[in-house]
């Protein structure tokens, strides 16, 4: 017999161990990916300091308009970085509590590097334009196209 049974299981778990570091490997290159442009860094920014805001409260902020906001945010949620959920017609990401290694240790280094003076101006920026949202009535072509009211508290 060419392989016994001990060197057969040996064998499996070798290719799923490889399989693990594989995906840990990808896991680790999408996330260096989608925090390879600045804007995306300060998007992390925000939502590391504010934990959930609604996207306008991310345009508001940075300046940037709606559209490249989304785009952003779409590349950070297929890396894994963002989760999003809708609240009547606006869509509010956070940083998932719950990443795999690799990314929490990421995520655990920028909160650290960006816990600086040299941030503030943005924090400031933060500060104006956190809550944009709140008590805003959402559009006529909005509401009634949904047929959805605001139900932020």
């Amino acid at each position: 017999m060419l392989f016994d049974n001990n060197m057969l299981q040996i064998h499996r778990l070798s290719i799923t161990a490889y399989a693990v570091i594989r995906l840990s490997m990808n896991t680790l290159a999408q996330t260096f990916k989608a925090l390879s442009e600045e804007t995306r860094i300060e998007i992390a920014a925000l939502l590391l300091w504010r934990g959930e805001l609604c996207v306008c409260d991310i345009v508001g902020s940075l300046g940037i308009t709606q559209s490249k906001a989304s785009r952003h945010l779409r590349y950070m949620l297929n890396a894994g970085l963002v989760a999003n959920r809708r609240v009547g017609v606006w869509m509010h990401y956070r940083i998932p509590e719950q990443l795999p290694a690799p990314q929490r240790k990421l995520v655990a280094m920028l909160r650290e590097l960006l816990d600086s003076d040299d941030y503030e101006p943005l924090r400031a920026k933060l500060e104006q334009h956190v809550d944009c949202c709140r008590g805003a009535p959402p559009s006529r072509a909005e509401g009634s196209r949904r047929g959805e009211t605001e139900d932020m508290p």
